[in-house]
């Protein structure tokens, strides 16, 4: 694509962000707010242009306030309903101009310190509007898992379940399938007070505090197609908009979170999506390359050709990082499988920043925390300098080749999940700035399961281990209602109801 077409496309980005931002604001909708100004904590010129929207609206609102008091302010393309009142001759007034002048320092000022601090300002603004009609607003953590009971050679009942992420306190369940494929995978995301599955072609919305049934929608006909290896079907919700790939065929689905209508496609045979971040969504577009597409429509940005397989991804602060497989053009006996690619390619034009040989006996999860890119080796956990890709430092091993693994990061913090030869399954605290071990412990063994690693306020929740653990020291706070030894638990998600 052409520069000049993604500068278009960005600045149209950022006109309909200001329009939605001044359409909330008209509409006390703080959720909106709130998402947006958290949006401008990490985008300059996003924070700026919402400034500059405020002093704009009180220079434009000047001149109107001179005329009648009861002229209506109108939001811009806004229907007009009935004949506008015709101003009448006033005469301006001394303290009015002062007055204006200082609510328009006074809105700039108050917009900085709301982007600075959004989240506190407006959550705390929102409970005390509900509360002078009465009812104030409360907000909870909750925890929820879909586990399999009654199991048979393939198949068992889905059930999702939600609990207190504090107490463990059991909120409701849910049963969504009889017969579900325990070969298949299944996405689970708390996202807006919602909770949404993926699973047999369909995606199923709840609402988070009961468990009430929102929207079902489905995702065409194919059957789900996994081949080890290659990437997992992949729920993402961000902006409104859910992301489905890989739950029927490898098509990525894109439907509208509040009702579940679908905007629109994306047609693979193997799981398309790799991830999503700010509305764009990564996808590998045959067997070597990524292509990144506007989340609204699915226009296609750009493609990049990565001349080997994509393994996994992860965005931040407009970079994706990518780990490829290493190529065979060069190597086609696969004797040096383990010398993995480590890349990084500006996230919104796709050329490529740099990349390096990031050795990997297998397919790792990948997180950046304090300019460092992490990533399991089979052997130990590696950092990687974000800024140019060398390598910084390695945990202690030895580990197994073949363990099962997490990696989540959270508050500048590390924490990774591994088999150990002698010990099972441990969980350490890393410090990304020089890979030193803050805390590690041997969490209680589970079930059997792809291990799960959830950052979620002051907790670590390990759900294939049945167990929530203060993050801060690794200690137990409280364990999972059943017995996880028997349940077969597929993913688990926190957020709010």
């Amino acid at each position: 694509m052409r520069e000049y077409e993604v500068d278009r496309r960005q600045r149209l980005a950022y006109e309909e962000t200001l329009y939605r931002y001044s359409t909330a604001l008209e509409r006390g909708d703080f959720d909106t707010i709130i998402a947006i100004l958290h949006e401008a904590e990490s985008d300059a010129r996003l924070e700026r242009l919402i400034i500059e929207t405020h002093q704009e609206g009180y220079q434009q609102e000047e001149p109107g306030m001179i005329q009648d008091e009861q002229t209506i302010l109108l939001l811009p393309d806004a229907p007009q309903e009935g004949p506008r009142r015709q101003p009448r001759p006033s005469i301006r007034k001394p303290r009015k101009r002062w007055l204006i002048a200082l609510q328009g320092i006074a809105a700039a000022l108050v917009v900085v310190t709301l982007i600075a601090g959004a989240l506190f300002i407006f959550t705390s603004f929102h409970n005390a509007t509900a509360g002078s009609t009465g009812a104030i607003a409360q907000t909870s953590d909750i925890v929820v898992t879909i586990d399999m009971k009654n199991l048979n050679k393939n198949a068992g009942e889905g059930t999702a379940t939600a609990q207190d992420a504090r107490t463990g306190k059991q909120l409701w369940s849910y049963t969504f399938g009889k017969d579900v494929d325990l070969n298949s995978k299944i996405g689970l995301v708390v996202q807006d007070h919602v909770v949404y599955i993926a699973s047999n072609k369909q995606v199923i919305a709840f609402r988070a505090k009961d468990g009430k049934l929102l929207w079902k929608a489905a995702l065409g006909s194919a059957d789900q197609r996994i081949i080890l290896g290659d990437n997992m079907p992949r729920l993402i919700v961000d902006q409104g908009r859910v992301y489905a790939s890989g739950y029927s065929a490898g098509n990525l689905y894109t439907l509208d979170a509040k009702t579940g209508k679908v905007l629109w496609h994306y047609d693979a045979d193997l799981p398309a999506l790799l991830t999503e971040s700010n509305g764009i969504a990564y996808v590998k577009d045959g067997d070597n390359s990524i292509k990144a597409l506007d989340g609204k429509n699915g226009y296609t940005f750009w493609t990049y050709d990565v001349k080997s397989m994509s393994l996994s991804t992860i965005v931040a602060n407009n970079v994706l990082y990518v780990q490829a497989a290493h190529s065979l053009k060069d190597n086609p006996k696969g004797m040096h499988k383990n010398e993995k690619l480590l890349m990084a390619l500006n996230a919104a034009t796709g050329k490529q920043l740099w990349s390096v040989t990031a050795p990997a006996y297998a397919p790792s999860d990948l997180v950046v925390a304090q300019g460092v890119v992490a990533l399991f080796n089979g052997e130990a956990f590696c950092g990687y300098a974000a800024s140019d890709g060398h390598k910084a430092w390695c945990t202690n091993g030895p580990t197994s080749d073949f363990s099962e693994k997490a990696l989540a990061s959270v508050d500048g913090m590390i924490y990774g999940l591994y088999s150990s030869q002698t010990n099972g399954q441990v969980l350490l605290a890393i410090d990304p700035r020089n890979g030193t071990q803050s805390w590690s412990v041997v969490p209680e063994q589970g079930a059997l399961g792809v291990p799960q690693i959830i950052a979620y306020g002051d907790s670590l929740i390990l759900p294939q281990n049945g167990v929530v653990l203060n993050r801060s020291n690794g200690e137990v706070r409280w364990h999972f209602s059943g017995d996880s030894k028997k349940h077969l638990i597929m993913v688990a998600a926190a957020g709010q109801i």
